[in-house]
């Protein structure tokens, strides 16, 4: 996501320490830039709710250098990265629920309300929370498992012995 510098700053402002703004605040100065650089037709509104996609793209793609999964690259990101990729998604969600909803303050309500709807009842356990974690499986899924155990693992570059070509 990118950030927020091309709007100026006072040389009073800067010279105080920075004070982050609430998060329905920091939502609504992000709608009040967009929608002066690029008004709410419904091409724009379409626009904000692409980007969702595009920000989890680059979350994904944290996960994957966190975790090293592409072999010729490694490990190129930290924890912090992910943390910051997953925060710019939540940030471009509200923004686009703000951009649909018409401002921050109904974008909030909406999302207050919402929160209400999925909130767990209180004092009661989730329909699972009692049983273990053995018995959340099928009725027959032991009997399956007792009639085809477990594959020995193999290695993805052979199949029967044979190297694959590269």
């Amino acid at each position: 996501m990118t950030t927020l510098t091309s709007h100026p700053t006072s040389t009073a402002a800067s010279t105080r320490p920075h004070t982050p703004p609430s998060l329905w605040a920091h939502i609504a100065a992000m709608l009040t830039w967009l929608d002066a650089a690029n008004p709410r037709t419904d091409h724009e509104l379409s626009m904000r709710l692409m980007k969702i996609g595009e920000e989890y793209g680059e979350a994904v793609a944290a996960y994957i250098g966190l975790t090293g999964q592409n072999p010729r690259k490694g490990v190129t990101h930290t924890h912090d990265d992910l943390a910051g990729e997953l925060c710019d998604i939540v940030i471009t969600a509200l923004v686009a629920l703000a951009s649909h909803t018409g401002t921050a303050a109904t974008a909030e309500a909406t999302m207050r309300r919402h929160l209400e709807r999925r909130a767990p009842p209180p004092g009661r356990p989730h329909r699972h929370a009692h049983r273990p974690l053995t018995t959340r499986k099928h009725p027959a899924a032991s009997a399956i498992a007792a009639k085809h155990p477990p594959r020995p693992p193999t290695c993805p570059t052979t199949t029967e012995g044979r190297h694959l070509p590269a």
